[in-house]
């Protein structure tokens, strides 16, 4: 058998880490839709975690024997089964970032929150929907799928730090913007 040359060997990388990625925000749009579809009644916890306040998230599904009996009506079933849009165009944008960023591992970037509730991410991620500096990456907070939200790429830690092109709205985020290296946000 003869040995398969570099350049496909690239190809089959490529391809598995796109896989990867697809696998992934499948994983994530799931998690986020099970934690859209909890009770009411459970109230998310703030935390700190350094750069502001996250909301923790109780990981642990409550499901009553109620919740188990099939929905009646097909306007039932469409209902239960529709996933939220701002969750999936979420889920779009941080797939799509990743894949934008994913090179850059050794460069900067400065992480200005980490959200778990989507309604707390989706208005910048449609602000800067234009932008190539917004990043909009894909996190876990005590086991449950959030969101980071970076803004830019710097060659280094000290480049990131002097950063001064962070728009006004995303630094009302946090005190002090975080600077992390980009491998290190990634999932």
């Amino acid at each position: 058998m003869a040995d398969r040359s570099s350049s496909e060997q690239r190809d089959d990388r490529k391809h598995l880490l796109y896989v990867g990625l697809v696998v992934a925000t499948v994983i994530i749009v799931l998690g986020v839709g099970l934690w859209l579809n909890k009770p009411d009644s459970d109230e998310a916890t703030p935390i700190a975690d350094g750069i502001g306040e996250v909301e923790a998230i109780d990981t642990l599904a409550r499901v009553d024997d109620a919740d188990l009996v099939p929905a009646e009506t097909e306007e039932a079933d469409e209902v239960a089964t529709s996933p939220d849009p701002t969750l999936l165009t979420l889920a779009e944008r941080a797939e799509a970032d990743l894949v934008r960023i994913e090179s850059y591992q050794t460069a900067y970037t400065l992480q200005l929150l980490n959200a778990c509730d989507p309604t707390n991410v989706a208005p910048h991620a449609e602000r800067f929907a234009g932008e190539d500096r917004f990043y909009l990456l894909p996190s876990f907070v005590n086991d449950a799928p959030c969101f980071r939200v970076c803004w830019g790429r710097y060659p280094t830690l000290d480049a990131a730090r002097a950063a001064d092109d962070v728009p006004a709205s995303l630094l009302a985020l946090t005190e002090t913007p975080y600077p992390r290296r980009i491998g290190e946000v990634l999932p």
